[in-house]
């Protein structure tokens, strides 16, 4: 986003990011996607060498969830804790995994390409989820909600394996 529009302020800080923030550093935060957008760019998972890790993205499918949880978001505060559930009865994806707040109101969903990670995060570990930042209406529903995941993974384990060269 050009630095000079009137709006890079509150965008920046829906991202709960500062002005001083690369172009990198908002695209990753943001996803990069706008109408229109043909991909999406994600945070890769930070993994510690004991298996710690830790991730920030922001919430998907937020308006798919309908106004309870619209209504839930503008109460949230940063730290709150969140919860996960898989949902396998998905039928735009079997693996889907929902984000929840304690009262079970469910808010939105882990992003399809984290899917993986997460569930490997909930299998190994006691997965904590929490509130970055939870935004109002006015930011659009692409960012309503920005999430923090901790938790543990097997050693060794990569979130974005590299694709294996079949050769010629």
């Amino acid at each position: 986003m050009n630095a000079k529009r009137p709006d890079r302020a509150r965008y920046l800080e829906a991202l709960d990011l500062d002005e001083q923030s690369e172009p990198w550093e908002v695209l990753v935060r943001s996803g990069g996607r706008r109408a229109g957008d043909t991909i999406e760019v994600l945070p890769e998972p930070v993994i510690g060498p004991d298996g710690a890790t830790s991730c920030v993205f922001l919430v998907h499918g937020v308006r798919h969830c309908g106004p309870q949880a619209s209504a839930e978001i503008c109460g949230l505060s940063a730290g709150d804790s969140l919860a996960l559930r898989w949902e396998e009865d998905n039928p735009v994806n079997p693996r889907a995994v929902l984000v929840l707040n304690n009262s079970g109101t469910e808010l939105g969903y882990v992003p399809d390409p984290l899917v993986e990670y997460v569930q490997t995060v909930m299998t190994a570990s006691e997965a904590r989820l929490s509130v970055v930042r939870a935004n109002g209406p006015e930011v659009g529903s692409h960012l309503r909600l920005l999430v923090r995941l901790d938790g543990f993974v097997p050693v060794g384990y990569q979130p974005f394996p590299a694709p294996v060269n079949p050769g010629p």
